[in-house]
């Protein structure tokens, strides 16, 4: 099945408590993706600056309209900001330019 790639940036609000609190609804965030929107998670990072984490996830093609209610419902504790960009690698949209694929 062909997979579009996605960016989740998100950003937790408020008190979490102590970092096994914030890994465990990390946890069932992620698992919500791969349940909801059959999601494959690419790798996620740790960031500094104005998002707490950074997940790369491939979704399915026929679940990108599914992604608009799986963020209503990620957000809908309140405790998180979640911002998610569609990613293309940049050889789809400037051949030629950029790092070469091996």
């Amino acid at each position: 099945m062909d997979k579009d790639r996605y960016i989740f940036l998100l950003t937790f609000v408020g008190k979490l408590g102590d970092s096994a609190a914030i890994a465990s609804r990390l946890k069932v965030i992620l698992e919500s993706l791969k349940k909801t929107l059959s999601g494959e998670l690419v790798s996620l990072h740790v960031t500094m600056g104005d998002y707490d984490f950074v997940a790369i996830v491939d979704i399915p093609k026929d679940k990108d309209r599914t992604i608009l209610d799986c963020l209503r419902l990620l957000r809908s504790p309140g405790d998180i900001r979640v911002t998610i960009l569609r990613a293309f690698d940049y050889q789809q949209v400037h051949k030629g330019v950029g790092p070469q694929k091996r």
